[in-house]
């Protein structure tokens, strides 16, 4: 029996047809023979990923991985405490962070000394809101040394972190010699530097700046927040410069030596230059040097210590796109009108910023803080959604979200086309249907009809019996129709429309016959009706008046509605002679006794 039939009988049980198709193919002896073939392998890296499980800024050999051996590790390609070597010069090596750090909320390393980055790396933290790095006033946080490669070709990233507390006599937060380094949604808040750079240095290198908040940074020499330097780049995109200031240039940004600064659907407000009044030639409260803009709000910002306007010291770029400079004698030389630039009021003063946005920073969605646009803010859909990409050139790939995250390309009032600077305007502030009703109690809220055939639901928690008035006011132009449906949501109660004493406004009242919860909607009386408007929902209750038995006094509380807002207190005299009254003592239609 051959080798190959013993082979079977040894598997019988195995499909013959398998077996076939291998004696198919089987080479007969009488082949000729070949040589096995040789050939390199592409030579590949593996890459070190590092994973930093503990928030203690130590290198002693404790079983856990600190930020610190991770980058020194990855930086030396050389095992450094509890971190093994990273991949290689070159390679870029990845560090996250544990989850379980985070279980019981935002968490914060605070650092012992700078953090040296000499390889490339991309530090990924879990987001700005989660994770914070402090130095402590003691540093500055970060020095991505680039010198230290061939041409300079270092490339970090760092990406979901908060970076405070740094302080230097040159970037507070972050130094970049030369090489790349890109912010993906940090935050770079409350840093300061001596001479230059409150917030990052910029040396010569490329920086990219995405969905970030760069805030607070101080210095006494340029650049509050960022100062670029050495004929370095830099593009931020989709990012807000808020509340930093320099003593001499650029309380935003100082691009006065940069190659080149492009700026795309960004916010740089509240900025301050001449911080200290020094007076001179010191400018550019948002930006100083020249500058490429498409999409951003640069408005609301300052030189000295008072209110003086000055957004731009320097030349914008004529090719600049879309934006709203505030201040029409520090814009750059954009002018109103041309490459649909807002500047100033019609061209000329200063345009009031709170007619703009919001001036605070604040949680608005997403990991970093914004500055919101507010109902009618010329801000909204003036944008060019060709420029809304992510480097501002036409042929680019197009921005998806804002800042926070929230889609880019939303109809804000009236059409949907991209809102100017970091965030879009909301689209919709309340549900548009019954299921998606926002809830709303006993009190005022402010919302607005945006664009052409929105509406607002609102759920409303009732008890039976109790009177409920709900009063919707209105300006600019909006004429409100509100309408109450069951707690089915579809089910037509009552409407109103045009309510005595309110203008265009609405006014219903409504006896709940049973505990439960109601809707209502507010729409505009047809398609051209938009504009903000206030609701407000009150259950009224009965004044009333009550013997205290202890102090002898009889009291008379007055009601506004939810509340009682002021009483009547006196003693009862049997010295003094009395009437009775009945009826409605304040005019406000309920019967007082």
């Amino acid at each position: 029996m051959s080798f190959r039939n013993r082979w079977l009988s040894l598997f019988s049980s195995i499909p013959a047809r398998l077996f076939q198709l291998v004696g198919q193919n089987a080479r007969s002896r009488k082949s000729p023979s070949r040589r096995f073939a040789t050939e390199a392998l592409e030579h590949r890296t593996l890459l070190t990923a590092y994973v930093v499980n503990t928030l203690v800024d130590d290198v002693s050999s404790d079983g856990f991985v600190s930020l610190r051996e991770a980058i020194q590790a990855a930086n030396s390609n050389s095992a450094f405490g509890d971190a093994s070597a990273g991949s290689g010069s070159g390679a870029l090596d990845t560090i996250t962070f544990d989850p379980d750090l985070f279980l019981a909320g935002p968490a914060t390393i605070v650092l012992d000394g700078q953090l040296n980055i000499t390889d490339d790396l991309n530090l990924t933290g879990p987001g700005a809101s989660l994770l914070t790095l402090d130095a402590n006033n003691n540093s500055r946080i970060f020095y991505a040394n680039g010198l230290l490669q061939t041409n300079g070709t270092l490339e970090t990233t760092i990406s979901g972190l908060t970076m405070t507390g740094g302080a230097q006599s040159t970037a507070g937060a972050i130094w970049q010699d030369e090489g790349t380094l890109t912010l993906n949604e940090v935050r770079i808040t409350g840093n300061r530097a001596s001479n230059d750079s409150g917030g990052i240095f910029n040396n010569g290198g490329t920086l990219n700046i995405n969905r970030s908040t760069i805030d607070g940074n101080s210095t006494f020499g340029s650049g509050g927040g960022i100062r670029i330097a050495d004929s370095g780049t830099a593009t931020i995109v989709n990012s807000t410069i808020s509340g930093n200031s320099a003593a001499t240039f650029g309380g935003g940004i100082d691009a006065g030596l940069a190659q080149s600064l492009t700026v795309v659907n960004s916010t740089i407000t509240g900025n301050r230059t001449d911080s200290n009044d020094g007076g001179g030639s010191n400018a550019g409260g948002g930006i100083r040097g020249a500058v490429t803009l498409f999409n951003t709000i640069v408005a609301g910002n300052f030189r000295g210590s008072g209110t003086v306007a000055n957004d731009i010291f320097g030349a914008a770029d004529t090719g600049s796109t879309a934006n709203i400079i505030g201040d029409a004698n520090s814009a750059g030389g954009l002018a109103n009108g041309t490459n649909m630039n807002i500047v100033g009021v019609g061209g000329t003063g200063v345009r009031d910023i709170n007619t703009i946005l919001d001036t605070v920073l604040e949680n608005n969605g997403g990991q970093t803080p914004t500055h919101s646009l507010v109902f009618g803010s010329p801000a909204i859909d003036a944008g060019d959604d060709s420029r809304a990409t992510v480097d501002g050139e036409t042929t680019s790939t197009p921005l998806t979200t804002d800042q926070r995250g929230f889609g880019r390309f939303e109809i804000g009032d009236l059409y949907p086309f991209v809102d100017i600077g970091s965030v879009e305007g909301i689209a919709d502030d309340y549900g548009d249907d019954f299921a998606h009703a926002f809830p709303v109690a006993t009190r005022n809220l402010t919302g607005g009809l945006q664009y052409y055939g929105d509406q607002d639901w609102f759920s409303i928690p009732m008890i039976a019996g109790v009177t409920y008035v709900m009063t919707v006011r209105v300006q600019d132009g909006l004429d409100s129709v509100i309408e109450l449906y069951e707690p089915d949501g579809s089910t037509f109660i009552d409407m109103s429309d045009d309510a005595p004493g309110l203008g265009l406004g609405s006014e219903l009242s409504f006896v709940a016959p049973t505990s439960e919860t109601y809707y209502l909607l507010i729409r505009g009386l047809g398609d051209a009706s938009v504009g903000p408007y206030t609701l407000e929902v009150n259950a009224p209750l009965d004044d009333v008046i009550s013997f205290d038995p202890v102090t002898g006094q009889w009291r008379i509380g007055i009601s506004d509605g939810d509340t009682f807002t002021n009483s009547v207190a006196s003693t009862w005299s049997t010295s003094v002679g009395f009437e009775t009254y009945t009826g409605d003592f304040n005019g406000d239609g309920l019967t007082d006794i």
